[in-house]
């Protein structure tokens, strides 16, 4: 085992225990950490009487004066060492995205924090996740980029005056990373997105996904709290395997934690996987039509009485129902924006018109003439229709119009 992995061994005491995959070094977050490179210096008194008679005051303390004082020593100090560590998370998977789909319409959002004590730079790559959503099969999004943004409009939350910049994707563990490769100095504590946006190919069918996996690698800012130029801006940034050198030094301490199987804790890597998920209605309708009555005037109500039984003819004042079904056969998405126009024939006049199905939410716009409107053949007296409906996944929706034979 290697010093610099010996010294991740032995602060381990320094956290609980949290059940994740592979847990790193985990530092306190509900304070501000301590920059590293900082100084922290200690000094101790020490009072005692001999007989009653007080005893000159002994201290390791060389800066302050205390009359009659014994300096024994200096005073201790140690530098605060420069802990590694980020996290990435997701907000928007699995994200619905319709076969055709682009720009902000298919965009994964990672939110990615410098969680260490000091300035990082970041670079990113994608790898195929795992299906995690029961998709009905995967594949792959086409002309994906990556693009980080960073909230440094003024104003709080990301918007589109915050600055956002496309970058390659680097594999993890190349050695170096150009300025254009890379995101510019991420002061500790600061949260950033990273954008992962895709064209989803028109063909898809409803259900099936694409599952990426982001990773960020942590690498040399270009400048360092403490040392100031790092020197190296773009290396990927190691641990120091030296031994501890305690004073005037902040030694590199891997801490991360892990996300996925792509990287493992104390790496400098961290990633998360997010999904697109194809959710697209899929629409059947059909159309049939039945005798309800053979008479259908009075006494018999044709807009809303029971059909009778047995044989029933479609001769002159017999009462007919059509029955017009939508089904939507998709298994994600609503359909929306449903449109369903019937123009009744001239042989015909009017009764009623009873709709099921369609959401609550938005209500549908339904319209329909007057009862006993005869008709003629044209929208201009016997239009029926339902307008701006919604339908959910795996509903059916009916529209029922009852009819007098002529």
């Amino acid at each position: 085992m290697s010093v610099g992995r010996k010294l991740l061994k032995s602060l381990n005491w320094m956290r609980p225990v949290v059940p994740v995959l592979a847990a790193g070094l985990a530092f306190a977050a509900a304070e501000a950490q301590t920059t590293a490179g900082t100084t922290v210096e200690n000094t101790f008194t020490l009072n005692y009487q001999v007989a009653g008679t007080p005893q000159p005051t002994i201290t390791n303390d060389t800066d302050t004066v205390i009359p009659g004082a014994i300096v024994q020593g200096t005073e201790t100090r140690f530098t605060v060492d420069r802990v590694i560590d980020l996290t990435v998370a997701v907000t928007n998977s699995p994200l619905n995205v319709a076969p055709g789909a682009s720009g902000t319409g298919a965009t994964l959002i990672f939110e990615v924090t410098n969680t260490g004590n000091d300035a990082q730079s970041y670079t990113f790559s994608l790898q195929d996740g795992v299906d995690s959503n029961g998709a009905a099969a995967n594949f792959n999004a086409t002309g994906v980029t990556i693009t980080y943004q960073i909230d440094d409009d003024g104003t709080p939350g990301f918007g589109p005056g915050d600055t956002a910049v496309t970058v390659p994707a680097v594999a993890p563990g190349t050695a170096t990373a150009t300025a254009l490769q890379r995101t510019p100095d991420i002061a500790a504590g600061t949260v950033y997105r990273v954008l992962v946006s895709g064209s989803i190919p028109s063909s898809q069918a409803d259900g099936t996904a694409d599952d990426l996996i982001l990773i960020a690698e942590s690498r040399n800012p270009v400048t360092w709290a403490f040392e100031g130029a790092s020197g190296s801006a773009g290396n990927v940034t190691a641990a120091d395997t030296g031994g501890n050198t305690q004073v005037g030094v902040a030694e590199n301490v891997l801490a991360d934690g892990t996300g996925t199987a792509q990287e493992i804790a104390n790496d400098g890597r961290f990633s998360r996987q997010a999904t697109f998920l194809v959710a697209s209605p899929d629409l059947a309708a059909s159309k049939t039509v039945a005798v309800v009555a053979t008479n259908g005037r009075t006494p018999f109500n044709c807009a809303s009485a029971a059909p009778l039984t047995g044989n029933q003819f479609s001769v002159p004042g017999s009462c007919v129902e059509y029955l017009i079904t939508v089904v939507n056969n998709g298994s994600i998405a609503t359909a929306q924006d449903v449109d369903v126009v019937d123009v009744l024939p001239l042989q015909v006049e009017f009764a009623s018109l009873a709709v099921a199905g369609f959401n609550a939410s938005p209500a549908p716009v339904t319209s329909a003439p007057a009862a006993s409107t005869s008709c003629d053949g044209t929208a201009s007296t016997c239009r029926v229709a339902v307008e701006n409906a919604e339908l959910a996944a795996g509903a059916t929706a009916t529209l029922a119009i009852r009819a007098i034979v002529k």
